[in-house]
């Protein structure tokens, strides 16, 4: 076997058909495991089987690419402020979309000392259609949402008693009406 790998042998069938001209009753599958571990003792490599380069990481997704957007940038890590300045180098589109959508996180932050009006004026005659239109929705109601933007209340201590009594409608779905839901909510509360 020593002297079939110096000169030159690594293929297992080559090395059973020679083993059964010879008479040796060995299976093929025995002498393949023996040749492997031989060849893998002897220091010669086997063969290649994958690509010699390691593949490129995969693209990331666009929900990873908002939240890298979207992110403070001194919190950003290190991979995130490679594809926020990938984006940025794209064409002026991206970037002025970008820019709003940094604008608009900062705004809704309380970050930056300006309104909600002020926001909007960049946004009529932006390039960026999809900016356009989200500024249009946000026109029709802009009162309410300038209010949401400057007031310091919200409604965070609404929500547990609203979740409670989702819970408690959701685990009697189908079992009851209303007089026993009623019960229920006031035994519970």
């Amino acid at each position: 076997m020593d002297a079939w790998i110096r000169q030159g042998g690594n293929n297992a069938a080559e090395w059973y058909r020679e083993l059964c001209e010879q008479g040796c009753r060995a299976s093929y599958d025995a002498v393949r495991r023996f040749v492997s571990r031989r060849m893998g003792s002897s220091g010669r490599p086997g063969p290649r089987v994958g690509p010699l380069t390691t593949p490129a990481p995969p693209a990331p997704s666009a929900r990873q690419l908002s939240f890298a957007v979207i992110r403070r940038e001194e919190n950003r890590t290190e991979e995130q402020r490679r594809q926020v300045e990938h984006l940025q180098a794209g064409d002026v589109v991206l970037r002025e979309g970008l820019g709003l959508a940094e604008s608009l996180a900062t705004l809704v932050r309380k970050t930056t000392p300006g309104t909600l009006g002020d926001w909007l004026v960049p946004t009529k005659g932006s390039e960026c259609a999809e900016w356009r239109s989200f500024a249009a929705g946000l026109r029709q109601d802009e009162a309410a949402v300038a209010a949401a933007l400057t007031a310091d209340s919200s409604n965070g201590p609404v929500e547990g008693p609203v979740n409670r009594l989702k819970v408690i409608k959701q685990q009697m779905y189908g079992r009851a009406e209303l007089p026993l839901l009623r019960a229920r909510v006031r035994k519970a509360g």
